[in-house]
Formats: structure tokens, sequence, C-alpha cells
């Protein structure tokens, strides 16, 4: 009987010492997600970094890629978002912002990929003819 006091005391005494670390986290994550909303996507940056220099938190930097990408740059989000594409937690939030980070890629000509500029060329009057048809 005495061993369960001493393992809920454990608890007790673990919790005191690890709640400081999670109520920086919230506060953390809180924030970003208020410059975010607000627009200051700079300023979430500053403070995914700052978090993140002391803890690998997964959600957080992929709050930091979406901010990126939102700020326009492009290949740093990719970079950023890419690493977190196997994460068996994250990944499909991962790849859902890597997906809308490729698509917000500047892209000239609006060539997909595999497409050569001649099938572009070539195809271009169809493609007029099926945007027009669905109007």
């Amino acid at each position: 009987m005495d061993t369960d006091y001493d393992d809920q005391s454990m608890d007790m005494e673990e919790r005191k010492k690890w709640a400081h670390k999670d109520v920086e986290h919230w506060r953390a994550t809180s924030n970003v997600h208020y410059y975010a909303r607000e627009g200051y996507y700079g300023t979430a940056i500053l403070v995914c970094d700052g978090r993140l220099a002391t803890i690998q938190d997964a959600p957080l930097a992929i709050l930091k890629g979406v901010c990126l990408t939102m700020l326009g740059k492009i290949p740093e989000a990719i970079r950023q978002l890419d690493p977190f594409s196997t994460d068996n937690e994250c990944a499909l939030g991962a790849l859902y912002a890597l997906k809308w980070a490729h698509l917000s890629a500047f892209n000239p000509g609006g060539l997909l990929f595999g497409e050569s500029v001649f099938s572009a060329t070539l195809l271009t009057p169809l493609r007029l003819v099926e945007t027009q048809r669905l109007r």
C-alpha cells in the first residue's frame, strides 16, 4: 500500500516538473495561431524559430512551413515541410501543406510537370474551348 502512495506522489512530482514546459509550449502554439490568423506571418515564424530552438515539435514546424508559404517563400517552405511528410503522427497535415506550397509556387507559362512547350501550344486552343464550355 505504501508503494502505491509513493508512485502517486512521484507522478505529481513529475507533473510539476514538466508542467512548466507544457505551458510554454501551448503559449507558443497559441501565439503562432494568433499571429497567423491576423496575417503577421513573419512574427509567427519568429515565435516558431524561438520554440523550435529548444524543442523539436512537428506541428509547430508544419505551422512554420505554412507561414513561409503565406509569405511566398516557397522553396524554404517545401524544405521545412518535406521531412514531416513521412511522420506517422503529422503526415496528413504535412502532405496537405506541401501540396498547397507546390500549388502556390510560381510556374512560368502555366505548364504542368511533364508537359512540354510543344504540347502546351497545341492544347491551348482546346483548353480555351473547354473553359468557355464550362462557363
